[in-house]
């Protein structure tokens, strides 16, 4: 969730245009930024935290040789580039977590039709989150655990 919250207050910052709101939102942030160390410190800890894969820095540059994207459209497929991979990971990692907070809310839901939404939501969730894991296991990259 500080994820989020980190996202959304940076942009709630760029389009103020009241110093008094962008300080709060300033205060947010940092706010945001402390839970977020202390939740990855705790997180760390924990026998089934997956780290985003790390990728190396090349020793020497490399140019691109093939048509790029278009490319893995008609041809032969391309590895993922590094942004592809952290957003895979991250998504794979949310969806996971949606899942597991929609399994929670619909064991807890006083209305039938709320606890139907949420199983529904579950496997939709699953649904995403198994996309995202193929998609990372095709380029042999550690898949989050959920």
């Amino acid at each position: 969730m500080t994820i989020h919250g980190l996202t959304a207050y940076g942009l709630a910052i760029t389009n103020l245009q009241r110093e008094d709101l962008q300080d709060y939102f300033f205060e947010c942030t940092a706010d945001s930024k402390d839970l977020f160390q202390k939740i990855v410190k705790l997180a760390k800890n924990q026998p089934k935290f997956a780290s985003v894969p790390s990728i190396p820095s090349p020793v020497m540059p490399g140019f691109i040789e093939s048509p790029g994207f278009i490319y893995n459209l008609i041809g032969d497929k391309r590895p993922l580039n590094s942004s592809e991979i952290s957003t895979l990971f991250f998504n794979s990692t949310k969806t996971g977590f949606i899942c597991s907070l929609s399994l929670a809310f619909s064991q807890v839901a006083g209305q039938e039709d709320v606890r139907h939404f949420m199983l529904k939501n579950v496997k939709l969730a699953g649904k995403d989150a198994q996309s995202f894991d193929a998609i990372l296991q095709q380029d042999h990259l550690p898949v989050p655990e959920k």
